[in-house]
């Protein structure tokens, strides 16, 4: 699991929309903190960033 943040304020109307996308995701290591996860997710012009490095294992 990785932990990610928003690089700006999601609209609140595009919130569950943006979570539902979140369920489907997966990323495979490795991923370093402050890589774009998903670029202008859900078309909000919003980026998604990993909050957290993850190594290969």
């Amino acid at each position: 699991m990785l932990p990610v943040r928003t690089a700006g304020p999601i609209p609140k109307a595009k919130i569950l929309e943006c979570v539902k996308a979140l369920c489907n995701m997966s990323v495979d290591a490795p991923v370093k903190i402050g890589s774009v996860i998903c670029p202008n997710i859900c078309g909000t012009n919003v980026d998604l960033i990993a909050s957290r490095d993850i190594n290969k294992k």
